[in-house]
């Protein structure tokens, strides 16, 4: 952020942080699309800094956790489609 010239204090809080190092174990990519999602989310809800909840949101979202844990979900079939979300409609 700061390469793009924002000045302000820091848009991810320490839960944050702690989360997205969790669920991304530190894959560059995965934490570039993560914040990318965290970003737009946070923008959307109105939000000043970006939390934790909303790192597990975007993860969710992008089936990188499952009832709270990281791992992703299996591929959607016939019997079971795929969720869809809120975030889901950007893909």
């Amino acid at each position: 952020l700061r390469l793009a010239g924002y000045t302000g204090k820091g848009v991810f809080d320490r839960s944050a942080r702690k989360r997205l190092v969790a669920v991304t174990g530190g894959v560059p990519r995965l934490v570039n699309v993560i914040c990318d999602g965290a970003l737009l989310a946070g923008f959307a809800r109105g939000d000043q800094t970006i939390s934790g909840s909303v790192i597990d949101d975007v993860a969710r979202d992008l089936h990188l956790l499952t009832d709270g844990k990281t791992g992703s979900e299996p591929p959607p079939t016939r019997d079971r489609p795929r969720k869809r979300s809120w975030f889901g409609m950007f893909r």
